[in-house]
């Protein structure tokens, strides 16, 4: 473990800076329709040249101020509604990739890079955290904050070596009591609230499936109980207005799954899906109270599923500059509703129906 002090902050003009600062609030999004009556809509567009540290965007948060943070394939930036920040890691020879971002409850910002291990930011001091802290693997794939069952709020790390949780200023082993995490890459991590308001965790892994932590018992789906493929690369949980949650899957080849009422749905191209490859998943709601799942694919764009019918955006059909969709986040202010999609090369805005690519 490393301290360093904050460094090399360098500024970029954005090429058509937003009225103000946005938050994320995907719950309450104004239902976005592509594209708009008369044609397709427009962007706005940044690059390296504009701002950002680097075209390929990899993980989007926001940060308590309604910040956007953005990691890229070499470095980090923060666009405060005027101006990108460029965060480069203090240990950007081993790596400088920024595949994961978390912006945690005590304010400070948590990246996880491809090679380079766990770097935290917090009141303008670096500390990074590698394999001699006790992380399982320096390849970081997803951070998120969660509770554990008899603890407070942590922080846990899916790898190419496993899960770990930090405790005490380590990371330490998170498994099954199989140790069926151990050595294994796992993709991505979801934390859901059972029917008690207990945490239930999810981990995707690459090739054994999906894994759930509830009531302290460990429970593993794979294609033999009903999910559509076993690696799974993203996750969403839905609430219905009944009350009824269902749990989603992205998989990497196989589509998409869906968990509820104890059954597994599945859809792939055959069904409706514009590729099998699903790398994001969001969920939003119309203003008559109508939600929809969003799904980001690798080459056939985004997929809205709505009314149990599929809607695909792309570039013929929406003026999406990539098909390669690789997250998905919305934002409000001021009423006004902006739906962010990072595809392959650039980062898209969609205000109240108009597109933005940055």
């Amino acid at each position: 473990m490393h301290s360093f002090a904050l460094s090399g902050i360098r500024l970029g003009i954005l090429c058509l800076a937003l009225a103000s600062a946005v938050r994320v609030c995907t719950a309450d999004l104004v239902n976005p329709t592509f594209p708009l009556p008369g044609g397709r809509p427009f962007f706005h567009t940044c690059t390296d040249k504009t701002g950002l540290p680097q075209n390929s965007v990899q993980c989007m948060a926001f940060d308590q101020k309604g910040y956007l943070w953005i990691g890229t394939q070499d470095g980090a930036a923060v666009f405060n509604g005027r101006v990108w920040t460029v965060f480069n890691m203090p240990n950007r020879l081993e790596s400088n990739f920024v595949r994961a971002l978390l912006t945690a409850s005590d304010g400070s910002v948590w990246f996880g890079t491809d090679g380079g291990g766990v770097l935290q930011l917090k009141d303008g001091v670096w500390t990074t955290y590698g394999k001699p802290a006790g992380l399982p693997h320096n390849q970081v794939k997803c951070l998120i904050e969660a509770t554990l069952p008899g603890s407070q709020r942590t922080i846990l790390v899916a790898t190419r070596g496993g899960v770990s949780v930090f405790e005490n200023g380590r990371w330490n082993p998170f498994d099954t009591p199989d140790k069926d995490l151990a050595g294994r890459g796992t993709l991505c991590l979801l934390e859901s609230k059972n029917s008690t308001g207990s945490s239930t965790l999810w981990v995707g892994t690459q090739g054994k499936g999906l894994f759930r932590l509830e009531n302290g018992v460990w429970t593993r789906f794979d294609t033999s109980t009903g999910l559509i493929h076993d690696v799974v690369f993203c996750l969403l949980e839905t609430r219905a207005a009944d009350g009824t949650k269902a749990l989603w899957a992205g998989t990497y080849g196989g589509g998409l799954s869906r968990f509820e009422n104890g059954q597994w749905t599945g859809w792939n191209t055959s069904s409706g899906l514009p590729n099998n490859i699903v790398l994001s998943l969001t969920e939003t709601v119309s203003q008559d109270g109508t939600p929809a799942v969003w799904v980001g694919t690798y080459g056939g764009g985004v997929a809205r599923f709505e009314k149990n019918t599929w809607t695909v955006f792309d570039i013929d059909r929406a003026g999406l500059p990539n098909n390669v969709v690789l997250s998905l986040l919305e934002t409000i202010h001021n009423q006004s509703h902006d739906f962010w999609v990072r595809t392959r090369g650039r980062l898209v805005r969609f205000e109240n129906g108009t597109r933005t690519p940055y």
